[in-house]
C-alpha cells in the first residue's frame, strides 16, 4: 500500500512529541527522516501473494547485510554428506525465493536451483538477474514430480502459511517434488522461543549512493491463532538527480515516500511439525534450536 505523505497518521517526534504538521514538513524542516516515528491505523494483513508487492523494488537493499553467501554454505554443508544419493548437478528447488538471493549463492556452489514465489514483482527481479523462477503460489504449484535431490523454504517462508492446511499444503508440494531420500530444508518461527521473547518494535536502516530506507516494523500478538500481524512502515528517501528503484525517471528534487504492509506470521510448535511431516513421509533428522531475541527454527527432514 502506498500511502500519501499527508495522510491522517498520527507522528510522534521522540524530542518534541506529536507533529500535527504531518511527516512531510516535519522530515523536511525539522529532524532527519529517522526521527520520526509514525503510529499508523492498523491495515488488513496481506495474503501471501500481496506480500512484499510494494516493497519488491527495495527488497535486496533493505537486505543487503544478509549474508546470503554464509547461509548457502551452510545449506551446502547440511546436503554434503548425502553426495553420493545427489545428482551429478545436485537439482534445488527454492520455495519462496523472493529475488533470489540464496539461489545465486547456490548456483555459484554447483547447484541447479529452480525457484518458486508468489510475488510478481519479486519473480520479476529474479529474473533479471538471470535465475529460473516461476511465479507461484508454493501450496499448490507442481513443478516436476521425484525430480529434486532437495527442496528449501528459507526466512521464515513457513511461517507465512497461516494454518495447518496451509503448512500441510507446502510439505505436500515438497514431497510431490522431491525424489526418495531428498531432503526438505526449511525453517519457520518456534512457538516456545517467539512466546519467551515476544517480538517488539524494530526499526532498519539502510541506505546506498541514491536511496535511503527506514523500515518500522510493529508486531500485534492473536495468541488464540499463534499468529503475530507485523505492521511494517517503510520510509523511501530518493536523492536528487537519482532514479526511483522503483522505476521512473531521475528526480529533480530529494523525496520522501511511504509504504505501508502488513504481514502475518504464525508461529509452530513442536508436535505440529511432527505431525504434519510423519504424515507425509518425512524423518526429521536434525531441528537447529533458536538463540535468544532469534525465533528462527531450521529442521532438515529426509523424504523416505
Amino acid at each position: 500500500m502506498t500511502e500519501t505523505l499527508t495522510s491522517n497518521v498520527t507522528y510522534v517526534c521522540p524530542q518534541c512529541g506529536p507533529d500535527p504538521a504531518g511527516e512531510a514538513e516535519h522530515a523536511r524542516t525539522h529532524h532527519t527522516l529517522e526521527g520520526l516515528i509514525p503510529v499508523a491505523n492498523k491495515a488488513e494483513p496481506l495474503t501471501s501473494k500481496e506480500c512484499f508487492t510494494s516493497f519488491a523494488s527495495y527488497y535486496d537493499l533493505l537486505y543487503a547485510d544478509k549474508d546470503y553467501a554464509a547461509e548457502a554454505k551452510q545449506i551446502h554443508e547440511i546436503l554434503r554428506p548425502h553426495g553420493d544419493e545427489l545428482s551429478e548437478a545436485p537439482r534445488v528447488l527454492d520455495l519462496g525465493c523472493g529475488t533470489g538471493g540464496h539461489m545465486l549463492e547456490l548456483q555459484k556452489l554447483g547447484y541447479e536451483v529452480t525457484g518458486i514465489d508468489a510475488s510478481t514483482e519479486m519473480v520479476r527481479i529474479a529474473r533479471e538477474k538471470g535465475l529460473h523462477v516461476r511465479q507461484a503460489d508454493v501450496r499448490t504449484v507442481h513443478v516436476k514430480d521425484s525430480f529434486f535431490d532437495a527442496v528449501l523454504a528459507l526466512f521464515h517462508v513457513a511461517s507465512y502459511q497461516r494454518t495447518i492446511a496451509d503448512f500441510e499444503a507446502l510439505v505436500d508440494t515438497a514431497r510431490q517434488s522431491l525424489k526418495a531420500g531428498g531432503l526438505f530444508i526449511f525453517d519457520l518461527w518456534d512457538g516456545p522461543a517467539v512466546l519467551t521473547y515476544p517480538p517488539s518494535v524494530r526499526v532498519k536502516w539502510a541506505s546506498d549512493a541514491h536511496t535511503s530506507l527506514v523500515r518500522i516494523a510493529r508486531p500485534h500478538g492473536r495468541p488464540m491463532d499463534s499468529q503475530f500481524d507485523i505492521d511494517y512502515t517503510l520510509y523511501i528517501e530518493s536523492l536528487a538527480g537519482s532514479t526511483p528503484l522503483a522505476g521512473g525517471t531521475p528526480l529533480r528534487d530529494s523525496s520522501i515516500r511511504k509504504l505501508t504492509e502488513t504481514h502475518t506470521l504464525r508461529y509452530w510448535f513442536g508436535s505440529e511439525l511432527r505431525d504434519v511431516l510423519h504424515g507425509h513421509r518425512f524423518e526429521i533428522l536434525t531441528e537447529r534450536v533458536p538463540e535468544r531475541n532469534d525465533y528462527s527454527l531450521q529442521i532438515v527432514a529426509r523424504y523416505r
